[in-house]
């Protein structure tokens, strides 16, 4: 199975359930808003408007739920993924997204 299939695959699972959180098994963790990896997912997918969208989705219910940690994580995957996306007009939002999460 190739990269993009597995990634497809996921995508199309975890899509569903986009407004959720990822809650580790025992309740004692988070990975904050499944978005969060959906916008990743979209990314290796070279979707780049449904990654920005994912992004910004987890960017605000991670905001909400006060953990400025997820926050920054998701900074961080957000510009990491607009800059293997390559655009160019995507690059100074990438750095400073990547600026913020650090």
């Amino acid at each position: 199975m190739a990269a993009g299939d597995a990634a497809g695959d996921l995508y199309r699972l975890l899509a569903p359930h986009a407004h959720r959180f990822a809650v580790e098994g025992i309740g004692a963790g988070t990975h904050g808003c499944v978005a969060r990896q959906l916008g990743l997912l979209a990314g290796v997918l070279g979707r780049r408007d449904e990654a920005v969208a994912h992004f910004e989705a987890a960017l605000a219910a991670n905001g909400a739920a006060g953990s400025p940690l997820l926050v920054a994580h998701t900074r961080r995957d957000y510009g990491a993924a607009l800059l293997a996306l390559g655009d160019p007009a995507d690059h100074q939002r990438a750095t400073a997204l990547l600026a913020e999460a650090a």
